[in-house]
């Protein structure tokens, strides 16, 4: 079998409409499974992020141990 070049992909592109929000929670620690409760609690306090598609939440990475 001879080398034979995959079909060109599509370009991923993404939007220039970026914002990060950050916030402060203090507790001693927080559950490594914690993305369900947090994403729950975000659309409790703002229902209309749960159907706009341009939003994603991202949980929390902290140190393992």
């Amino acid at each position: 079998m001879f080398w034979q070049e995959d079909e060109k992909k599509p370009e991923i592109t993404t939007s220039d409409k970026v914002v990060d929000l950050s916030y402060r929670i203090e507790c001693k620690q927080i559950p490594g499974c914690h993305a369900w409760a947090l994403s729950q609690a975000m659309y409790e306090a703002l229902p209309w992020i749960k159907e706009d598609e341009s939003i994603g939440i991202h949980q929390i990475h902290g140190a393992t141990s």
